[in-house]
């Protein structure tokens, strides 16, 4: 049985295992009884942290190694697009359902299963969520419109951790 290099090994492994830590970090900071924030925040940091010493210490291609322009440019989209935008329009999109359902009286209590246990709620939203997502990145390598929109992902010439977040606003906002 062949055994592989440690780097080998650390390129196939340390994704996951970053993400497992996070994962207890955020279950022990939570039974310690941090606050919300802490709890949530703290492995995101961490695990944000960890992968961008791995990918400068074992870069699966050298030449992708990000220099201070583009970390920054990337930074911009990521804060702006991934981050603001995001919770802008939420806000937007709930304030405006919250004044529809008081101007018109409309009973929801139907439309969505609140007797579900609050797990088995989030598990529906996010498949619901993530079948609209696929299809409309499905959708967009396919049509030209959204391909425009689309294409600011596929742009950047390195690919490391922090430049996935880059999306046109308007395909964020879709999604």
């Amino acid at each position: 049985m062949r055994t592989l290099p440690i780097k080998n090994a650390l390129t196939w492994t340390a994704y996951p295992v970053v993400m497992l830590v996070c994962i207890g970090l955020f279950i022990t900071l939570k039974g310690l009884g941090f606050a919300l924030l802490a709890y949530t925040y703290i492995p995101v940091i961490f695990g944000a942290a960890s992968i961008t010493f791995l990918e400068l210490y074992n870069p699966h291609i050298k030449s992708w190694t990000a220099n201070k322009n583009d970390v920054g440019n990337d930074l911009l989209f990521m804060v702006t697009v991934q981050m603001i935008l995001p919770k802008l329009l939420i806000f937007l999109i709930a304030v405006s359902i919250i004044k529809t359902i008081d101007h018109y009286s409309v009973g929801l209590t139907g439309f969505w299963p609140h007797a579900w246990p609050i797990g088995m709620q989030a598990v529906l939203m996010i498949l619901i969520a993530d079948f609209f997502r696929y299809w409309l990145h499905k959708v967009s390598h396919k049509n030209n419109t959204l391909w425009k929109l689309h294409a600011v992902h596929h742009s950047p010439k390195k690919l490391y951790w922090l430049n996935v977040g880059r999306f046109h606003p308007i395909e964020k906002s879709l999604q």
